[in-house]
């Protein structure tokens, strides 16, 4: 079990056209951020959502009471997001997975196992990736010819590789790992502070970073576009 999960929840969902923000555009009546809710809460204990000045009310309006919410008043990154929900959470031991709202074909199984793997292996951090042949415009996961992690590179090209690794949006991390990187974002010396710095700051400095490999085309894809959100529905409807 891990003790905590946050969810990235500011989206502002601007390319979908929606009439609400991100995490409550619908599928099949159900929304963005409930599937993905619905998909990991059997295993954490409390359930963090980060939400933005725009959309805070609506979300706790939509959701109902039984969460714990925190508010990113500028939107500065993944990174700067998941600092502001782990400043809500007091204790420095345990586990806390992270997740975006925007994820709702990572099924159960995946976070199951991700979950498992962590715990398992004792990683400090653990991220979900994802083996395709397709191209996707996400960050690819390096690796040196034994298989180690290197790095993720949001500007690597991928697209000439039969085989492709990315980074997708589910990771869990030691508490007290995600508090200190979390601490440090100013040090990077940049405007806005993402993920993938943080993974990529744990592998530089040699702590015990893992990641959970799928080799599932259907759960790679968040929810940016139209036609993100049409395949999901197809995919869902299915699963329904």
């Amino acid at each position: 079990m891990i003790e905590y999960l946050v969810i990235l929840a500011a989206g502002k969902g601007t390319r979908l056209k929606a009439s609400t923000s991100k995490p409550l555009v619908k599928i099949n009546d159900k929304s963005l951020i409930e599937y993905v809710i619905g998909n990991a809460k059997e295993f954490v204990d409390r359930i963090y959502i980060v939400a933005g000045n725009h959309n805070k009310d609506e979300l706790r309006e939509h959701l109902g009471d039984g969460y714990e919410y925190c508010l990113q008043k500028e939107q500065l990154g993944t990174a700067h997001a998941f600092k502001c929900a782990l400043n809500s959470i007091k204790s420095d031991s345990g586990n806390v997975m992270l997740l975006y709202a925007d994820t709702p074909l990572i099924n159960k199984e995946t976070i199951k196992n991700i979950a498992d793997v962590h715990l398992v292996q004792k990683n400090d951090i653990t991220f979900l990736t994802a083996e395709t042949n397709t191209w996707f415009p996400y960050a690819s996961v390096l690796r040196d010819e034994r298989g180690n992690l290197i790095k993720i590179d949001e500007t690597y090209d991928s697209s000439k590789l039969k085989t492709k690794e990315y980074a997708i949006g589910a990771y869990v991390f030691g508490l007290r790992y995600a508090k200190k990187y979390s601490e440090n974002l100013h040090l990077y010396g940049r405007k806005e502070f993402y993920i993938d710095q943080v993974i990529n700051e744990a592998i530089k400095n040699g702590d015990k970073v893992g990641a959970y490999k799928i080799k599932d085309d259907t759960q790679i894809r968040g929810i940016n576009t139209p036609e993100d959100l049409e395949f999901a529905r197809r995919l869902l409807g299915k699963a329904d």
